[in-house]
């Protein structure tokens, strides 16, 4: 379903990903409309679920916003690419991309445009993300790189949220889960490396815009809420193992020389910091394996 979209060119396209969780993509929608966002702009990318909860997809939106739907699951890297390919018709300036277990702050989107206009260094913004389940605490502000290493310190992390900070502070990386990507950074450095499918396509990408020379934010007072690993709570095994993978290949594909060694080492130091705290947290059916081949193949695949 397309919408009949009255103008040809498309100042900001929102990209919203949805597998299997209607209900999810629903109230993101929504939230969006809320904040005063036009259901032109508002684009769902079915990635291949079942007919079952497509169908259900296409009842709760309506009219609400447009659905591309992919033949199969091509995770987040190639689920977005394959939108924003689609989308260069539009010319937009900007794109939203969005996880479906998300919804914003009514706010959000004068608080994000007014960034825009008033400082027009910054290519990569995101909001501040909170946990859905503890709506005043952060869950992601995003990261600054450690000196010469490949290894981020989270800022604010867990931190109750108050709206004291700067309007827009500089970082080095934000979070896949809500960005706002101007199209200059596209046409520079090409769209996310599909080698990562789900988790760490974020970083990379960040980590090449970086290396580019654009400039990574985070809008203090645009805010968005998250449900944590709600496409992946299924199946934690493959959470994990993507996650362990995806990190330790980071490390390999971006470190070479004394780098590399450092990397090597600190990973080897997290992953039985990861282990020990699966262990504590869990007792008994903690799971071990998805550390431990992640890890190896992250490093040797």
């Amino acid at each position: 379903m397309e919408l009949n979209i009255s103008q040809e060119v498309i100042d900001l396209a929102i990209i919203v990903l949805n597998y299997n969780r209607p209900i999810d993509t629903n109230r993101c929608v929504e939230s969006l409309l809320v904040a005063n966002f036009s259901p032109h702009q508002i684009w769902v990318v079915d990635n291949g679920s079942c007919s079952d909860e497509y169908n259900n997809l296409r009842i709760l939106l309506k009219d609400k916003c447009n659905i591309i739907r992919l033949d199969q699951n091509l995770g987040y890297a190639g689920g977005m690419n394959s939108a924003i390919r689609y989308l260069k018709k539009y010319s937009p300036n900007w794109y939203l991309l969005m996880n479906n277990d998300t919804y914003v702050e009514r706010n959000i989107c004068a608080q994000l445009y007014s960034i825009i206009r008033s400082d027009n260094t910054y290519d990569i913004l995101a909001p501040v993300i909170l946990y859905d389940s503890e709506p005043n605490k952060i869950w992601f502000f995003g990261s600054k790189l450690i000196s010469r290493t490949l290894i981020t310190i989270q800022l604010y992390k867990n931190k109750v949220y108050t709206k004291e900070y700067p309007s827009v502070v500089q970082v080095d990386f934000v979070s896949g889960c809500g960005i706002l990507i101007r199209k200059n950074v596209f046409n520079s450095i090409g769209l996310f490396n599909e080698n990562y499918f789900l988790y760490g396509e974020d970083v990379d990408f960040c980590w090449r815009a970086l290396k580019a020379g654009h400039k990574v934010g985070v809008v203090t007072r645009a805010v968005m809420w998250h449900k944590i690993s709600a496409s992946t709570s299924h199946n934690k095994y493959k959470a994990v193992f993507l996650k362990t993978m995806n990190q330790n290949y980071f490390y390999r594909a971006n470190s070479s020389g004394a780098l590399r060694v450092l990397m090597f080492i600190f990973s080897i130091y997290k992953l039985f910091r990861d282990i020990f705290s699966e262990i504590g947290e869990k007792k008994v059916h903690c799971q071990i394996s998805p550390y431990v081949q992640g890890w190896i193949n992250g490093w040797f695949r």
